[in-house]
Order: structure tokens, then C-alpha cells, then sequence
């Protein structure tokens, strides 16, 4: 049963928003693709974002993302379109779920995401699968404008970039050490 659905998964089409795996973590769900024990459902390297508020978060317009650092100007070009909700500036770190075959297998993944650094990963188990959620502690969320006016000096934005660029950088860094901690 584990195999059928390993194999469904893995053949079905991207469903999100992006369209596609970031690049910076293909090499990571390769390794844990390649495992007999483990598959993964759903992935983010980590990004940064202009998010504008919805009823619900399907509602919610990505203004502006990013997987990769950024700079000022790029922010600044994005903030031309500000809608009227209240816009928040985001640091998201990487997300991954990985479906286990066993509460064992999914011990082993859970251990080597921790010691990585991911210190919010845990293990969610339903009568259907295990699966183990690998996601990092660093996050900004920030609101930078209401009702389409910005709220926030352009001093403030450099300091949330640079914070930002920072986190995403440490986050690259434990994405690799986790690709390191899984043996193939």
C-alpha cells in the first residue's frame, strides 16, 4: 500500500502555486525520493513575500515572491502595486512533508531534521499516513502598508531585507545539512 501511493504521489502533477520544486531543495526530495521508506507530499526552500491579506488564505495576493535574496529596489518595485488590504512583508524558512512507512522511519527523518536545525518538525500521524512536517523557527511578518498607503520608512525596509537575506541564507545553510544528514 506505502509503495502504491509512494508511486501515485510522485507521478501526479505540481499543484502549487509556484508550479514547480524550488530549485535549492531538488536535491534534498531527490535523496528522500530515492529512500523505499519515505516520499514527500509538499515542499518551500524557504521565501521572502509581499503578502495582501483575504477573507481566507486562498484569498490571500502574492504580491511579490521570492526564493532567493533580494534587494531594495526589487522591494521597492513591488510596493508600486499596493492593493488596499493591509500588506505584509513575510520571511517564511523551508517546509517539507515527508509521508513515512513507519512511526520508526519517521523517528529517523524527524531526528536528522532537528539536528539539522529544523526545530519545528514533528511527526503527524492519521489512520491513513505518517507524516513528518521538517520546517525551520525563523520567520518575519511585518505589515508594511493599509489601505494602499505604506506605513513604514524606507530605513525600516532595508532593515527587514537585511534581516530577511539573513534568515534565508541560514535557512540555505541548514537545507544542506540536512541533505548531509540523509544517507542514501
Amino acid at each position: 500500500m506505502f509503495q502504491q501511493d509512494k508511486e501515485i504521489q510522485l507521478s501526479r502533477d505540481d499543484f502549487s502555486k509556484k508550479g514547480s520544486v524550488d530549485k535549492k531543495i531538488i536535491s534534498l526530495i531527490g535523496k528522500i525520493n530515492s529512500k523505499a521508506e519515505y516520499y514527500t507530499t509538499s515542499s518551500c526552500s524557504g521565501r521572502i513575500m509581499l503578502m495582501a491579506e483575504g477573507k481566507t488564505k486562498k484569498d490571500a495576493n502574492w504580491v511579490f515572491v521570492s526564493h532567493d535574496k533580494i534587494t531594495f529596489l526589487q522591494l521597492k518595485t513591488a510596493l508600486k502595486k499596493i492593493p488596499k488590504q493591509t500588506l505584509w512583508f513575510k520571511f517564511e524558512p523551508m517546509i517539507l512533508h515527508v509521508c513515512c512507512d513507519s512511526i520508526e522511519s519517521s523517528k529517523i527523518i524527524l531526528e536528522s531534521a532537528k539536528s539539522a536545525g529544523f526545530k519545528h518538525s514533528g511527526i503527524m500521524a492519521t489512520e491513513k499516513r505518517i507524516i513528518v512536517e521538517i520546517r525551520g523557527t525563523d520567520f518575519i511578518s511585518a505589515p508594511l502598508a493599509f489601505s494602499g498607503k505604506i506605513a513604514v520608512s524606507d530605513l525600516f525596509l532595508k532593515k527587514l531585507i537585511n534581516e530577511a537575506n539573513t534568515k534565508l541564507k541560514k535557512n540555505e545553510l541548514k537545507i544542506k545539512n540536512l541533505e548531509n544528514k540523509i544517507k542514501i
